[in-house]
């Protein structure tokens, strides 16, 4: 089976703004486009507002943008920051599992898609099954990766290259397996972590019965 590779960065990086007068948001609307591994909620959080904000100032339905996309973002109508007294210090990554405070359930299993049909019979219909798209990658990884972030809390000193991971789906839309193929400079049990919180990541059913494999370089670049 063909090994498929995405890349992604991911900004963690926090916008700052100030003045004596808060401007009104029509004064502060700017245009955001969107680039190589943004998501959402990474747009949302770098610019101090909500991803529920963002899909109601673009009409968006999901969560899914594209490279080059535009988006429109009020600043001025970002909500209050919460109270201080009201945060919560979050722990480091428990080892062997998903960060405290974060509850993900597993997706549920999805009946496997039947190949499509070919004249004849064995190895040609075999040959028919296609898994996943990279479209379909693509979005369920754009749409998910964000709760990777709970990995790093706490962490000081960030790394710097890329995790180069193996994800293998099963044809019910299940992550199977989660392999790390190169940890770089990522802590072990950062990296286990991030490999625990992928195994809920849900994605579409497939028709390859065992299982569809692609690899996933994940980079953070703290801002």
């Amino acid at each position: 089976m063909t090994v498929r590779s995405f890349a992604l960065a991911v900004a963690l990086a926090l916008a700052a703004c100030g003045g004596e007068q808060p401007p009104t948001p029509e004064e502060t609307v700017v245009e955001y486009t969107v680039v190589r591994g943004d998501t959402l909620f990474l747009v949302a959080r770098a610019h101090g507002v909500t991803v529920e904000q963002l899909r109601a100032w673009n009409g968006l339905d999901g969560d899914l943008i594209e490279v080059g996309q535009v988006l429109r973002i009020h600043p001025g109508e970002a909500p209050a920051p919460e109270p201080k007294a009201a945060r919560r210090r979050p722990s480091r990554p428990v080892e062997g599992g998903t960060p405290d405070g974060v509850d993900l359930p597993l997706p549920p299993e999805k009946p496997c898609l039947d190949p499509p049909t070919l004249a004849g019979a064995g190895d040609e219909a075999m040959a028919a099954s296609q898994g996943l798209s990279e479209e379909q990658v693509r979005a369920a990884m754009n749409g998910f990766v964000h709760h990777t972030l709970a990995c790093l809390r706490d962490v000081e000193d960030h790394p710097t290259r890329a995790l180069d991971l193996e994800i293998r789906v099963a044809c019910t839309g299940r992550v199977a397996d989660v392999r790390v193929l190169d940890a770089g400079d990522w802590a072990p049990d950062v990296a286990r972590c991030v490999g625990d919180v992928l195994r809920h990541a849900p994605f579409p059913a497939h028709d390859l019965p065992d299982g569809d494999t692609f690899r996933y370089p994940l980079r953070f670049t703290p801002g």
